[in-house]
């Protein structure tokens, strides 16, 4: 029947073009990505307790600070959000096991 085929799905380029990287290129820029999160995420869970309140403060306002300031990491780019978020969660992680308080106060 002529006329009945379906249309082959339009690709953009964008979504095929890997910048001439094999798959497994990809993949292991992917996992050494995740690793090096990883690895932040265990320097900053163990070196907080070696820091006062402030200093803890001061070094996650440091981190933010250059995440909003540096020309490494393109200002459009969804990692500066994710960063912010991890940051975000870790900092809630080592707030909830380093407090001492009664949770009647905030929990009804």
């Amino acid at each position: 029947m002529t006329g009945s085929r379906k249309p082959e799905p339009r690709q953009d380029a964008a979504a095929t073009d890997t910048g001439g990287r094999t798959a497994s290129e990809v993949t292991e820029k992917a996992q050494a990505f995740l690793k090096a999160m990883f690895a932040a995420e265990e320097s900053i869970m163990a070196h907080r307790s070696d820091m006062s309140s402030k200093e803890w403060q001061a070094c996650i306002k440091g981190i933010l600070t250059w995440l909003d300031t540096t020309g490494d990491i393109p200002k459009s780019c969804l990692t500066r959000d994710v960063g912010r978020e991890i940051l975000a969660q870790l900092s809630a992680v080592v707030m909830i096991s380093e407090y001492r308080g009664d949770p009647g106060s905030y929990i009804a």
